[in-house]
C-alpha cells in the first residue's frame, strides 16, 4: 500500500470564473474556530475580490488542487502589498481540513514566496494564531522568524512572522 502524497497543482485564481470557489474558501477560513471576525470587514473584502490581491495591485490569489481532480480546489493563499514598494503580506492562507497533510500548504506558500519575489518584495509578513502549531512549523521551516506586532493588531494569541527575501 502506497502512502505517497498526491500530486498537487497551484495556480493563479481567474476572475470572475473562480469567484464562487474563492468566496467559499475564504468564507470557510474566516469561519474557522479562533478567527475573530469583529476586527476585519470580511464582507467588504469578499465583495471586492480580487481587490488588493490582484496582480495589478502587487498581489496574488493562488489556488491548490490535486492533479487527479483539478476542478476540486482544496486551498488558497493570498498575497497583498503591505508597505510598498518592498514588503508583502500573506493573507487568507487556508487549506480545507480534510485536505491537510497532503502538502498543499507548503506548495501554496512556495507559490506565494515566488510571487512576492516577482513583485520585488524584500520582506514578506504574516500572522497566525499561536494555537495553529502545524502552520507555525511550516512558516519556521520556510525561514520565517517571529517578530513583534507589525500592524498593531489588538487580537490576543496572535503570532507575527517575517521572511527576508533578499
Amino acid at each position: 500500500m502506497s502512502h505517497e502524497k498526491p500530486a498537487l497543482t497551484i495556480r493563479q485564481a481567474h476572475f470572475p470564473k473562480d469567484l464562487p470557489i474563492v468566496t467559499a474558501l475564504l468564507s470557510a477560513h474566516i469561519s474557522s474556530p479562533g478567527i475573530d471576525r469583529s476586527y476585519h470587514n470580511y464582507e467588504q473584502e469578499l465583495s471586492n475580490l480580487p481587490g488588493r490581491y490582484a496582480e495589478s495591485n502587487g498581489g496574488a490569489l493562488l489556488l491548490a488542487s490535486q492533479e487527479s481532480n483539478p476542478d476540486i480546489i482544496i486551498g488558497c493563499a493570498c498575497l497583498r502589498a503591505f508597505a510598498p514598494p518592498d514588503k508583502g503580506e500573506v493573507r487568507r492562507f487556508y487549506v480545507l481540513p480534510e485536505s491537510r497533510r497532503l502538502g498543499a500548504g507548503r506548495k501554496l506558500l512556495e507559490g506565494i514566496v515566488e510571487k512576492a519575489r516577482k513583485h520585488g518584495y524584500k520582506e514578506l509578513y504574516l500572522d497566525t494564531l499561536e494555537t495553529m502549531t502545524a502552520a507555525r512549523e511550516l512558516y519556521s521551516s520556510f525561514g520565517f522568524e517571529e517578530v513583534g506586532n507589525y500592524y498593531g493588531s489588538p487580537l490576543m494569541g496572535t503570532v507575527f512572522y517575517r521572511l527576508r527575501l533578499d
